[in-house]
């Protein structure tokens, strides 16, 4: 029986290498990418207007949220 060799590619020639690197490549520059939007231009606090509005959970959780507890001026 014959020893056969195949010639072997070097690593940056083979396809699915570029597949297995770009996926999680880019899924870590979308995550960047949203993080330093979300940083760079966040939702201003909105004041509430009346007290009694239906609105007013979700103003209060909202600006809760993106104060981290901290009250508006």
């Amino acid at each position: 029986m014959k020893n056969i060799s195949h010639p072997t590619q070097p690593w940056y020639r083979v396809r699915i290498v570029w597949l297995v690197v770009a996926l999680p490549l880019s899924a870590v520059l979308a995550g960047t990418t949203t993080a330093v939007i979300a940083h760079l231009d966040p939702d201003p606090v909105i004041k509430p207007q009346a007290q009694a509005t239906p609105e007013r959970p979700a103003m209060e959780g909202r600006n809760h949220a993106a104060t981290g507890g901290r009250k508006a001026p």
